[in-house]
């Protein structure tokens, strides 16, 4: 009974804290303060998703952003094609044609609605991912992993139902910015009950040993695809909650470098460590957003890009 009543003393905090992160960044009237924040929950999603595959369970995955790609234009051609324009389901059922309408009429819960779609759809993409690549250890299964992520960027942009490589545009903006911070303390949670309970005692036995899981009776196939699972859907999520706040997406906002940039995150604030990827994920989103003012003694701009910062911090800690 007291267990119960430390979760939902949690959870009303959780909820409490979302509610007034959105209060008081709603009221100040500064889009780009508000996108800044909105942008930041989202890699903390990212990169504490990713730590579920890399750090929890061991499995080198270099191909985050695919599935971030992925719940982005499955659930972006959704809106675009049958929320935006009511015309294009006059030949649906009825049923669904009065869903629609309700769904119009509340646009928060279409969104929620496609969270659960984009996240459905990218844990099966994480099943397909995960079951070929079960046999292959470190760096053959990065660089599977980042195949995967090319093929679907390069074949997004060989698809021009959704906009090809010029985007895909006419996505509804919904965007409240509480969502993605609760989508993210639920990542958090996940990771941390992972890490907490006799349930992830399977994923760190996977990590340390594989060998000597299986020998002491874990099944690693269901282990790892699980970990593929988990942290493919709150990709996927968090793909949805992007592609809704752009309302315009491209292929470019999903390369390589993305992949890249996440797995940063997910190394500097510790591998397996959620208070370090999380952390690591709001400052290595931050600092070259503010850097991008810096000017020299001069007062000449100063070219900082994420790719110059994170090459920046992983020298000094190899140094």
């Amino acid at each position: 009974m007291k267990a119960w009543g430390s979760r939902l003393l949690s959870l009303a905090v959780a909820v409490g804290f979302c509610l007034a992160l959105d209060a008081f960044f709603g009221n100040l009237h500064q889009e780009y303060l508000s996108r800044m924040v909105f942008l930041a929950g989202l890699y903390v999603i990212l990169s504490v998703s990713l730590n579920i595959i890399n750090g929890i369970c061991g499995q080198f995955s270099i191909g985050h952003a695919a599935f971030y790609q992925i719940g982005a234009y499955a659930t972006g051609y959704l809106t675009a094609t049958y929320f935006a324009d009511p015309r294009s389901n006059k030949h649906f059922a009825l049923w669904l044609e009065q869903f629609l309408v309700v769904m119009r009429a509340h646009p928060l819960l279409w969104l929620v609605v496609l969270m659960v779609v984009g996240a459905v759809a990218t844990g099966i993409v994480g099943i397909v991912v995960g079951l070929p690549s079960l046999k292959l250890r470190g760096d053959y299964l990065a660089i599977v992993t980042l195949g995967f992520g090319e093929i679907i960027r390069i074949a997004t942009i060989n698809v021009n139902e959704i906009g090809g490589a010029y985007g895909l545009q006419g996505i509804v903006k919904i965007h409240p910015l509480w969502l993605v911070w609760l989508l993210a303390i639920a990542c958090i949670a996940v990771s941390r009950n992972l890490l907490k309970s006799a349930h992830g005692l399977t994923f760190l036995a996977v990590r340390e040993d594989e060998v000597a899981a299986s020998a002491m009776g874990v099944n690693t196939t269901k282990t790892k695809v699980v970990a593929f699972i988990l942290g493919s859907m709150f990709a996927g999520a968090a793909g949805v909650l992007f592609a809704h706040h752009e309302g315009f997406i491209t292929p470019d906002n999903f390369k390589m470098e993305i992949s890249f940039i996440i797995l940063t995150m997910v190394v500097i604030g510790g591998t397996g460590s959620i208070t370090g990827s999380t952390l690591a994920g709001i400052a290595l989103f931050s600092i070259p957003e503010y850097l991008r003012d810096a000017k020299s003694a001069d007062g000449i701009p100063l070219t900082v890009t994420s790719a110059a910062l994170i090459a920046t911090m992983i020298s000094v800690v190899v140094a």
